[in-house]
């Protein structure tokens, strides 16, 4: 019962940084020390969608399907599952509502988050050298200028194409530490579409059932072939993409900037704002950043 009680709470911490634009729940589960149970679990799951479908057209048997249903840890799976769905369906709505009317005071929780989990993807490389730098630099400035490149609005009505496109896209924030899959939605502009849906779902709304379908099918085709090419890669490439990702995450930080005017994207000085507001910014950065701190306590197997 213990260890069900703390798998929930493990999903429920993922579920919760999924939602938030600027940390990735893969970041959380390497803070609680679930990363490698939690890529094993992700790819049973895309070897059974790979023998369902090979099955379907005849190129599987039924007891390799089987087999790939009986390797999974479903005791893990299964709550950390639960407490995923509980938190995204729980924030959805708030975020929304916190994102519309306080921006600046969300996004500097936000960037406190992003700015503390900086060194979690650099210190799973074994031995950073010369190219590890170089990757993190490179990365850093590569993805800081394309960022900035970005529109800062909302997708209005988002095609079907397009959300299974962002889906697709999206679902590589939930398995590498250091990219948000909120992130990632939030700069092509189909955030707020996405989690205006699922608050819709919570309320029973089924008018949106193909928006929500459309992006589902891009997360599991994306999902099937992306964590097989994550399994591969930190196997072979573990710290060349630890590197990569640390200079991904630093980048993100652009987008996470709170003095900034959300509506245009230009910076704003801070010293302009009301003294109140900009100390209420900044003991969130704060408060991100402690967020972060304490998650590693936890969890001490992260340094």
């Amino acid at each position: 019962m213990k260890q069900m009680v703390v798998h929930v709470l493990q999903g429920m911490a993922m579920g919760a940084a999924q939602v938030i634009p600027g940390i990735s729940g893969a970041t959380i589960a390497l803070i609680f020390g679930i990363y490698d149970l939690f890529i094993e679990l992700l790819y049973g799951f895309s070897q059974i969608v790979k023998e369902m479908a090979a099955f379907c057209i005849g190129r599987s048997s039924w007891s390799r399907l089987k087999n790939s249903f009986t390797a999974i840890p479903w005791k893990f799976g299964v709550f950390l599952v639960i407490g995923m769905g509980l938190a995204i369906l729980g924030l959805a709505g708030v975020l929304e509502v916190a994102l519309d009317q306080y921006p600046r005071y969300v996004y500097g929780y936000f960037f406190g988050l992003v700015l503390a989990s900086l060194s979690i993807p650099w210190l799973q490389i074994p031995k950073a050298g010369i190219k590890h730098y170089l990757i993190l630099v490179a990365s850093s400035v590569v993805f800081w200028v394309v960022l900035g490149l970005k529109p800062a609005g909302p997708i209005e009505d988002p095609s079907l194409l397009t959300l299974a496109g962002g889906g697709a896209l999206a679902i590589s924030g939930m398995v590498l530490p250091g990219i948000s899959g909120s992130l990632i939605l939030l700069v092509m502009g189909l955030y707020d579409a996405v989690i205006s849906d699922v608050r819709a779902i919570a309320d029973l709304d089924t008018s949106v059932l193909p928006s929500l379908a459309a992006f589902m099918v891009g997360i599991i085709g994306g999902f099937v072939v992306f964590i097989r090419l994550l399994k591969r890669a930190l196997v072979s490439f573990g710290g060349v993409l630890m590197a990569f990702l640390t200079g991904l995450l630093v980048a993100s930080l652009r987008v996470m900037w709170p003095f900034r005017d959300v509506a245009t994207d230009a910076w704003i000085n801070p010293a302009t704002l009301p003294l109140g507001e900009m100390v209420a910014i900044f003991a969130l950065v704060i408060g991100g950043i402690l967020s972060v701190v304490s998650l590693k306590k936890i969890s001490p197997s992260i340094q």
